[in-house]
C-alpha cells in the first residue's frame, strides 16, 4: 500500500499499480490528503488523512476487493479531524490529531444506533405528490416516478449509504448508493413496491425499510377484457364472412342447379321436338309405303332403324356427356333413316379423323341431330335432283374437336322462301333449342362450345348449300 496526497491510497504489488482507493471510486471513503497508512489485523489497513481515520478491509481475489470502509472522526470522539498520525498497539489505536492526541480501545468501539428512513418526497411526471401510506393508482400515462429519501443519524453524518429495489419490475437485488432520491422512468403497467435502506458508517442496516407501493393501470388496449372482445369480434366478423361466402356458395350453387335444371329442361324439350308426331307420321307413313309396295325388306328394315332410333333417344337424351364413338353411332342411324325415308335422294359421308380417340372425347348428346335435320329437311330436300350430298366431319385442331355439317342444297334464303310457300304442320324447334343449350352449357362449363353457320355460293354467286361448324372445348 501508499499513499498520494491528494488522490487517497494507492495499492501497489512492486510492479504496477493495482488499485485506488478515493473518494470518487468508493462509497464511504472520505479522506483525500492521506497522511499515514498503517497495517492492523490481516487483511485491514488504517488511514489517516485530513478528515479524520478510516479502516479499510479488503482480501484478495484475482484482484483486491474493498469489503468495507468505517471513517471516524470527532463524532467519534477523535480531537480533530485533521489527523497527521496513527499508531496501532495490539487493540489500542493512537491518533496524533492536530487538537491533541486520541487514544482509543478498537474493541471498545461502540457502533452507532440502527439509522431511521423516511420517504421525504414523490414526484408523479415531474409534479409533487402528497406522501400517504397504501397504494398508488397511477394510469399508464404517470408511469415517471422520482422518489426521494433520506436517513437521519448524527454520529453517521455525512457518512450514510443507501440501499434501494424496486419490486415487480425483474429484479429484486439491492444497489448501493450516496443519492437521497431516485427516478423511473417509463414504467411497464404493473404492481410495484420501492423499498429503501440505510448504512451508517459502520455498514448498520436500519432496521425498518422506507416503502412505496403503486400501480399503473394499463391502457385499454393493452387490458385482457379488450383482447377478449377483440377475439370475439373477429371472431364475430370471421363468422359473418365465412356465412355471407357460404350463401354467396349457396348462391351460386342454386344459380349453378337452376341452369342445369334448364339444360334438362331444354334437353327433354329437344327430345320432344326430336321425336314430335310429324316425325313419327311421316315415318309410319314410309312404312306405310314399303308394305303398299308389298317391299316387306325395306319396311322391316325401316321399322328396325325407327325402333333403334327411339331407342338411343332415350338412352341419350339423361346423359350430359357421351363418348364420340356413341354420337357417330347415333348419327349414323338417324341419317340412314332420314335417307330411306326420302328415297335415296341424297348421299351422305361421315368421317373421323383418325388421330381422334372417339371412345376419350366427349361432348353432350344430341346437338348436332337438330343441325343435320335442318340441313335435310330444308336443304337437301328441296333440291329437284337426287344429287344431294351430305357430309359429316369431325376432326382436332388444338384442344377443340371441330365438326363440319357440310350440304349442297339449296341454301337457307331459298330454303326461307320455300317455306312461306308451303303448308308446314309444326313448327320446328330444333335450332332454336340447340343454341339455347349451347348457351346454358357455356354459363356452367369452362369448355366452351361454338356455332358458326354459313352460306355457300358456286362460281356464278348462286347458292350451293349451307355449311354448319361447331367447335367443342375439351
Amino acid at each position: 500500500m501508499d499513499r498520494h496526497p491528494a488522490n487517497g491510497v494507492l495499492v501497489y504489488d512492486g510492479t504496477r499499480v493495482v488499485t485506488n482507493i478515493s473518494q470518487a471510486k468508493y462509497l464511504g471513503y472520505r479522506g483525500a490528503i492521506c497522511r499515514k497508512v498503517v497495517r492492523g489485523k490481516p487483511n485491514e489497513i488504517w488511514v489517516a488523512t485530513n478528515y479524520g481515520i478510516d479502516k479499510i478491509k479488503y482480501h484478495l481475489g484475482d484482484s483486491l476487493v474493498i469489503d468495507n470502509i468505517t471513517p471516524l472522526n470527532m463524532a467519534d470522539g477523535l480531537c480533530s479531524d485533521d489527523v497527521n498520525d496513527i499508531l496501532i498497539a495490539d487493540s489500542l489505536i493512537y491518533v496524533a490529531t492536530s487538537q491533541g492526541l486520541t487514544i482509543f480501545n478498537e474493541n471498545q468501539m461502540i457502533a452507532a444506533a440502527a439509522v431511521p428512513i423516511y420517504i421525504s418526497a414523490i414526484r408523479i411526471n415531474d409534479k409533487d405528490s402528497m406522501i400517504r401510506e397504501g397504494e398508488y393508482n397511477l394510469t399508464y400515462q404517470q408511469n415517471n416516478l422520482r422518489i426521494e429519501y433520506i436517513g437521519i443519524s448524527l454520529p453517521s453524518a455525512g457518512y450514510l449509504r443507501y440501499q434501494y429495489r424496486l419490486l415487480g419490475s425483474g429484479n429484486d437485488k439491492w444497489t448501493t448508493t450516496t443519492n437521497t432520491s431516485i427516478e423511473f422512468r417509463s414504467l411497464s403497467p404493473g404492481s410495484y413496491t420501492f423499498e429503501a435502506a440505510v448504512l451508517d458508517k459502520f455498514g448498520n442496516q436500519s432496521k425498518s425499510l422506507a416503502s412505496v407501493k403503486f400501480r399503473i393501470t394499463p391502457a385499454f388496449y393493452m387490458t385482457i377484457w379488450f383482447w377478449a372482445l377483440m377475439v370475439i369480434i373477429i371472431l364475430t366478423i370471421g363468422f359473418y364472412i365465412i356465412r355471407a361466402r357460404f350463401r354467396r356458395q349457396q348462391r351460386q350453387f342454386e344459380k349453378e342447379q337452376n341452369l342445369n335444371n334448364k339444360i334438362i329442361e331444354l334437353e327433354q324439350q329437344a327430345l320432344k321436338a326430336q321425336m314430335n308426331p310429324h316425325f313419327i307420321f311421316n315415318c309410319l307413313t314410309a312404312v306405310q309405303h314399303f308394305v303398299n309396295k308389298e317391299d316387306l325388306y325395306s319396311a322391316n328394315m325401316y321399322l328396325s332403324n325407327f325402333a333403334k332410333l327411339i331407342r338411343k333417344t332415350l338412352d341419350l337424351s339423361g346423359e350430359q356427356y357421351i363418348s364420340l364413338d356413341k354420337e357417330v353411332s347415333y348419327l349414323q342411324n338417324y341419317v340412314q333413316l332420314e335417307k330411306m325415308r326420302f328415297q335415296e335422294k341424297f348421299q351422305y359421308v361421315i368421317s373421323v379423323d383418325p388421330d381422334i380417340d372417339q371412345y376419350a372425347v366427349e361432348i353432350p348428346p344430341m346437338l348436332l341431330q337438330p343441325i343435320i335435320e335442318n340441313a335435310i329437311r330444308h336443304g337437301l330436300r328441296n333440291m329437284h335432283t337426287n344429287t344431294g350430298m351430305l357430309i359429316i366431319d369431325f376432326s382436332q385442331t388444338g384442344n377443340k374437336i371441330i365438326c363440319n355439317v357440310d350440304d349442297n342444297g339449296v341454301g337457307m334464303k331459298r330454303a326461307k322462301e320455300l317455306k312461306t310457300t308451303m303448308h308446314v304442320e309444326y313448327q320446328s324447334k330444333g335450332m332454336s333449342l340447340t343454341m339455347s343449350r349451347i348457351q346454358a352449357i357455356n354459363m356452367i362449363s369452362d369448355k366452351k362450345i361454338t356455332l358458326e353457320i354459313k352460306d355457300k355460293y358456286d362460281n356464278n354467286n348462286e347458292a350451293s348449300g349451307t355449311l354448319f361448324t361447331l367447335s367443342f372445348e375439351q
